[in-house]
């Protein structure tokens, strides 16, 4: 059980306090924090996070391949998590990607999206 995030901030619950999340809603959870996480970023978890970013300064046409390796490394520590597709959107005016993924899960199916920004 973990806290549940929206937008980043922590979710009241309908009964005062602070929601929570179970199951496939918090791996599905775990896993955006650990693609938009900065691989490194954290000085006692140097492994935590990923290296998305680079997809910003890869090729177009090598994109698609980078971004599975860089989504498997990212969630090498979580197993039975097989990723089933992956979608990446074109940059943005500021240079992002959306980048939307579906993991399959002993039988369960988890959807995810995230923005992968350049952490420069």
């Amino acid at each position: 059980m973990d806290i549940k995030l929206t937008d980043g901030r922590y979710s009241a619950s309908p009964l005062g306090g602070l929601a929570a999340v179970r199951g496939a809603e918090e791996l599905g959870q775990r896993i955006v924090m650990k693609l938009t996480a900065r691989r490194g970023g954290f000085a006692v978890l140097p492994d935590y996070g990923s290296r998305l970013p680079l997809l910003l300064r890869t090729l177009a046409s090598e994109r698609n391949t980078t971004a599975r390796q860089l989504v498997a490394e990212a969630l090498a520590d979580e197993p039975g998590l097989t990723l089933d597709t992956l979608e990446l959107g074109e940059p943005d005016a500021s240079g992002a990607l959306d980048i939307a993924l579906r993991f399959l899960y002993g039988d369960a199916l988890i959807n995810v999206s995230a923005k992968v920004v350049d952490a420069r």
